[in-house]
């Protein structure tokens, strides 16, 4: 039986660009966990704060995977390999 995926419905679609934004998120966490980017005054997580304004997070232990994916950081690619560069 051959089994055809039709890219054009909702559900393709959706699960697609979800792939898409954890392709991109992933890379990003590492990024974001390198011991360079916590700093004493930290600069880079005030950079990142005002890119997501007006949300609002916490860098602390009890900042939970969640919390980053509702920041949609996936859409500041590109400002935030530069801020943790």
């Amino acid at each position: 039986m051959d089994l055809k995926t039709d890219k054009r419905c909702h559900t393709y679609s959706g699960i697609n660009v979800d792939l898409r934004n954890w392709e991109t998120f992933l890379p990003l966490l590492g990024d974001l966990k390198d011991p360079s980017v916590a700093t004493s005054d930290d600069r880079h997580w005030n950079k990142i704060k005002d890119l997501v304004k007006p949300k609002t997070f916490t860098v602390d232990e009890n900042l939970k995977l969640e919390t980053i994916w509702d920041l949609k950081l996936f859409e500041y690619k590109d400002a935030i390999e530069d801020i943790t560069d």
